[in-house]
């Protein structure tokens, strides 16, 4: 416990736990991120997921992606407001697997400060990106549960944001 600390003061000094301002210089607002923490814990209880239940939740509709499905893997993609992306991996026809995997891209102007996450998910376990990793690879809080784990990725450049939340419903080993 003693060695998580100093690695959690460095991911909240490099992601400015403090709550950024976004780039009209006004203060992060609190609706953004319980609009956004509200719809994750939506998506979660409504597992198992299906690519029409997700894009009700979200708002869009998520169309087969073909060039990225296999017999092992359906992959259904779309835009929704207040998301870049989202992104469903499915167990396909042949998978020998029978996890699911979410992956949320989030759109600005809208700003979740990693204070607003812990204050809703508590201490994430840190993942800081590694020096091969891209230069704004997101540095993670990863939060671990019985169905799977949950995960927000925050930007290391420009306003630190929550910019990715990834949910896997695959239960970790």
């Amino acid at each position: 416990m003693s060695r998580r600390r100093p690695v959690l003061a460095l991911l909240a000094a490099l992601v400015g736990a403090t709550g950024p301002a976004l780039a009209s210089g006004e203060p992060a607002v609190m609706d953004d991120a319980r609009r956004l923490l509200d719809l994750v814990d939506r998506l979660v209880g409504a597992r198992p997921l299906t690519a029409a239940a997700t894009g009700r939740l979200v708002g869009a509709t998520l169309a087969p992606v073909g060039e990225l499905s296999t017999e092992r893997k359906l992959v259904y993609a779309g835009a929704a407001p207040g998301f870049m992306r989202v992104e469903l991996r499915l167990p396909g026809p042949r998978s020998t697997q029978a996890g699911q995997f979410l992956l949320l891209d989030v759109a600005g102007p809208a700003c979740v400060t990693m204070a607003e996450v812990e204050a809703r998910h508590g201490p994430g376990e840190p993942s800081v990106p590694t020096p091969r990793q891209p230069a704004d690879a997101p540095l993670y809080l990863r939060y671990p549960h019985d169905w799977g784990s949950l995960a927000f990725g925050f930007a290391r450049v420009g306003p630190q944001c929550v910019k990715t939340v990834a949910i896997d419903f695959a239960p970790q080993k």
